[in-house]
């Protein structure tokens, strides 16, 4: 982003909402490539997770095919989203590989490390 007010204005958007966040994890996770467009269901998965941070929705449950970025928006942004809201929180990230997790957790250390956060 080139104009400084807009990336202000950017930076404070993915500071209160989930969607503008996962946007720049994925720049971060993948540079030089395109702009991670928002389509209709990583929308919702982030409004949904919006509304279990706010405590509004005790469970869910995100049935999507694989390679849609549940991952990615769940395991690493959601929680590193929740971690720069309230460090205080205490986060469980669960998979089903040791080498998915690594995975996860080296994601979740570059978006913490990186100057965006």
């Amino acid at each position: 982003m080139n104009n400084p007010s807009m990336s202000l204005v950017a930076d404070a958007l993915a500071r209160e909402r989930l969607l503008p966040f996962l946007i720049k994890v994925f720049e971060i996770l993948h540079p030089g490539k395109p702009p991670l467009k928002p389509s209709w269901y990583l929308c919702a998965m982030c409004y949904f997770l919006e509304r279990v941070e706010s405590g509004s929705l005790l469970r869910a449950m995100i049935w999507i095919q694989p390679r849609a970025l549940k991952s990615i928006t769940v395991a690493v942004a959601f929680a590193c989203w929740l971690l720069g809201r309230d460090p205080s929180r205490h986060i469980m990230v669960v998979t089903y590989s040791d080498q998915l997790g690594r995975t996860h957790a080296e994601h979740r250390r570059q978006i913490l490390e990186s100057a965006m956060y």
